[in-house]
């Protein structure tokens, strides 16, 4: 006679199948979500104000898990001071305000420019035909824009709260010591240069030719004003490119250099915008942490080329839209600085150059408070 498979087992052999089928027959009715073998959940945080969305990384995380199979990443998007403690890698604006001490092995992932945007309608409707090369040029357009508007005329310029990028721009186009990325950057405050820029500032306050409120408002809603013709000029990353022409295709702006003195015959001068990348301080997944950083440096291309940023290749922007290639020639002429390395204090000077342009000061020079302090 023949015997089945199980006719042959042996009782010990019997009570083993009958456990291990009970154990696949539990894990399969488990709830999916308990079923962890072994995977790691990993939380990347990303800045506010939309300067990087979590849909500029849909493929690459999915390369990343394809790579690093069992770890798995979600994107934390907006994410402020307090949200970020629950993150294993964090990408910031080296000079936010927020959580300056919660990074560690941090690297620089993207960068960009702060150029002068303009609206190419607006100038040329008042006779311009290209834009404002030097401040009292600036001040010329400015003030025709201003006298020709009624109701609802745009606002010749404005400022944002974001004073690395909107107003200490018009410090460094003078002639400002200790230029280069690599350089120690000094701005003496005390100096004929800086005293002009903070006068030259004041006039554009106190003529009214910037919005009300300007250096109180964020910089996405300086955006939105000159994507809808509110705002005829303003000074903002480069990054904001790919908002406006996804906002209004049909805008014809432009990008240019920061108004200089007259007179002033040097190159000229951009501060950097830049994005970094770092590990979490409180990370619980610190290997996994590291392979994400390191993944992810290999991949500044793709992240420059979703957010209009540089990855140190300006080559690259010149594959992309006309605006791009401009922003790659102004890069390429001009001379570079990173406040982030090396002003000292940069976030206590920006907030004294705010509240001393808010506020005003005698004769319009800057403030003592603004001095360097010794040592």
């Amino acid at each position: 006679m023949r015997f089945s498979y199980i006719q042959k087992l042996s009782g010990d052999k019997m009570l083993v199948v009958a456990a291990l089928a009970a154990l696949v027959i539990a894990v399969l009715l488990a709830p999916q979500s308990e079923i962890k073998f072994g995977r790691t959940d990993i939380v990347i945080a990303i800045p506010p104000e939309g300067i990087i969305r979590e849909a500029d990384f849909g493929t690459l995380i999915r390369e990343f898990e394809a790579e690093n199979k069992g770890i798995r990443v979600s994107i934390m998007e907006n994410a402020d001071d307090s949200s970020k403690k629950g993150a294993d890698v964090i990408i910031f604006d080296p000079l936010s305000p927020d959580g300056v001490d919660m990074f560690e092995d941090e690297r620089l992932l993207v960068g960009g420019i702060n150029p002068l945007f303009y609206n190419i309608s607006i100038l040329q409707e008042l006779g311009f035909d290209r834009p404002p090369k030097t401040r009292d040029d600036f001040l010329a357009v400015c003030r025709k824009i201003k006298g020709e508007g009624g109701a609802g005329s745009p606002v010749p310029f404005s400022f944002s709260r974001n004073v690395f990028h909107s107003v200490l721009p018009w410090f460094y186009q003078a002639g400002i010591d200790g230029l280069g990325l690599d350089e120690p950057l000094r701005i003496d405050w005390d100096s004929r240069a800086a005293k002009d820029a903070f006068a030259f500032l004041r006039v554009l306050i106190d003529e009214k030719l910037v919005a009300d409120g300007s250096l109180d408002r964020s910089e996405d809603a300086l955006v939105d004003d000159f994507i809808v013709g509110r705002c005829a000029m303003m000074i903002c990353p480069v990054s904001k490119i790919k908002k406006i022409d996804e906002a209004n295709p049909s805008l014809r702006y432009g990008i240019t250099t920061i108004p200089a003195p007259a007179g002033y015959k040097g190159r000229a001068v951009f501060n950097m915008s830049v994005l970094d990348v770092a590990m979490a301080k409180g990370s619980e997944h610190r290997e996994e942490a590291v392979l994400f950083l390191e993944f992810i440096e290999g991949k500044r291309g793709d992240i420059a080329a979703a957010t209009g940023m540089f990855s140190g290749n300006v080559g690259e922007m010149r594959n992309r839209a006309p605006i791009f290639e401009k922003a790659a020639d102004l890069y390429e002429a001009s001379s570079l600085i990173d406040e982030s390395k090396g002003l000292e204090a940069p976030l206590e000077q920006a907030e004294r150059m705010r509240d001393a342009l808010m506020m005003g000061s005698g004769g319009g020079e800057a403030p003592a408070a603004l001095s360097e302090r010794e040592g």
